[in-house]
């Protein structure tokens, strides 16, 4: 017997009629995420390349099964697992992230975006959560127009002084340490 099972509809007869169910990621190339991709053609190659066919999805990205994909997150939101760690109950908290990013064209420009939780990837037997947080800057049509991106809080000084030198200017990347989410 299968040791996941669809909400609703327990698996009870070996020769029953049931959806596979599963928390791995849908591959790229598998059905049904691969149909999403768009047409890679002559006329792709003639008139789009390098950007994405113009019957490109966004669902493509989705990588987790439909059963499974939620609207953003925003942080601060309750996860509950139930009988998947020895404990049988394991409830965290979503961590907030808060942190700006900043796109610079090759001019200078600065641009600002927003950062989204993406991806929540749970290991219940390694006690671990991984978050990615996405953002999105539709290019036009010249893939080096953003020359820089910067993601992270930066002080009045920085941005003083980042007017007084010349660009573009090296940029590091800021993170955050994430307290351990799992309740033990």
């Amino acid at each position: 017997m299968p040791n996941t099972e669809e909400i609703g509809n327990s698996v009870t007869w070996v020769d029953g009629d049931y959806q596979p169910m599963s928390f791995g990621p849908i591959g790229r190339h598998w059905e049904p995420r691969y149909r999403y991709a768009g047409t890679y053609d002559e006329k792709w190659l003639d008139e789009h390349f390098p950007f994405l066919p113009p019957d490109f999805d966004e669902q493509y990205y989705q990588s987790a099964p439909l059963d499974q994909q939620i609207p953003h997150p925003g942080g601060g939101e309750e996860i509950e697992l139930k009988n998947l760690t020895p404990a049988g109950r394991t409830v965290f908290v979503l961590p907030v992230f808060d942190a700006p990013i900043h796109f610079f064209g090759d001019d200078g420009d600065r641009e600002d975006g927003v950062l989204v939780l993406d991806t929540i990837t749970i290991e219940p037997d390694d006690q671990r959560v991984s978050l990615v947080w996405r953002a999105t800057r539709a290019l036009k049509k010249n893939m080096f127009e953003i020359s820089q991106v910067l993601v992270g809080k930066r002080s009045r000084q920085w941005w003083a002084e980042r007017e007084t030198i010349a660009f573009p200017i090296p940029l590091s990347l800021v993170t955050s340490n994430l307290d351990e989410v799992f309740l033990k």
